[in-house]
């Protein structure tokens, strides 16, 4: 298999991303479909002061679309976001989306309730949620409440209640007043009676139920009920955080890609959502012609 032609960089116009796509297209070319999963903040949407202004790229959400619709691949969106805050922001719907890292999973209405919905929307099936977390919703809302209150003097410091988890973001807080925030957050889970963890991501702490449950359990997830059993489909995840890794970790044959991160089991580095955008844009147009069967252009 010839690397990718002239045409596929120039779509991309990252030449830092050429290995990345050589290798891409040669494991295409002998692969029967593609699982194409992706996280959202900091890879398809760049990182911002307020959660709640973040967006996906110009162009993401038309890649994604034309992804969705294609023959022989599947697409999810697997975020650290509660499931219907990434649903509302992806841009996109008839695809798979995992919220609270996996926690909440909601896959798309049936080919028929599709076809009766018309237009370019897609209905969504309902939400599942893991029995643990539904347990320890009423306890994370309990923690969230009394970490708000105890940050209520630092500046910069916020927390958001996602139902099943809980996230405190200390991305505007001054260097010498992150360690009060990681102490409110510990001495509030310290306080309830439940089984919850803290764990660290970009200049945030989560507060989760204490089940062996992650990205990567949501990938295997996605993978049992996408991928046909008797197949050859190449898995592709594109994640920037921490909580990435448990997620390329699963990947096995698949192929791992990190944004931005140095220190990282993915198989290959991209820089930057820029370079995850013409990414997705190449893997969505010339990437995935190169699968067996594609109407033989590969």
């Amino acid at each position: 298999m010839a690397p990718h032609d002239a045409d596929d960089r120039s779509a991309t116009d990252h030449p830092v991303l050429d290995p990345v796509l050589d290798d891409l297209a040669e494991r295409l070319a002998r692969a029967d479909g593609l699982l194409f999963l992706s996280d959202f903040d900091g890879t398809l949407a760049p990182i911002v002061e307020d959660p709640a202004a973040a967006a996906p790229l110009d162009g993401v959400p038309e890649s994604l679309r034309e992804l969705r619709d294609a023959d022989r691949v599947a697409v999810g969106l697997v975020s650290g976001r509660a499931l219907a805050d990434l649903r509302e922001r992806a841009g996109v719907s008839g695809v798979h989306f995992a919220g609270n890292h996996g926690l909440e999973l909601q896959e798309p209405a049936d080919a028929d309730a599709s076809a009766a919905s018309g237009g370019e929307e897609r209905p969504d099936a309902d939400v599942e949620i893991h029995p643990a977390a539904e347990s320890a919703a009423d306890a994370i809302g309990s923690v969230a409440d009394d970490v708000a209150s105890r940050l209520d003097e630092i500046d910069g410091a916020r927390v958001e209640d996602k139902r099943v988890t809980a996230t405190v973001h200390y991305r505007g807080v001054d260097d010498d007043a992150v360690p009060a925030v990681e102490r409110a957050v510990s001495e509030a889970v310290d306080d309830v009676d439940a089984e919850l963890r803290i764990t660290s991501g970009k200049k945030i702490f989560e507060i989760r139920p204490d089940v062996d449950w992650d990205k990567g359990a949501a990938v295997e997830w996605l993978r049992d009920r996408l991928v046909p059993k008797s197949e050859n489909w190449l898995a592709i995840y594109v994640g920037d955080d921490v909580t990435d890794e448990d997620a390329f970790r699963t990947l096995e044959e698949g192929r791992g890609i990190a944004v931005g991160r140095e220190e990282t089991e993915a198989d290959h580095v991209i820089p930057d959502p820029e370079a995850a955008r013409a990414l997705t844009r190449w893997v969505a147009g010339a990437g995935r012609r190169h699968l067996v069967g594609d109407g033989g252009e590969n």
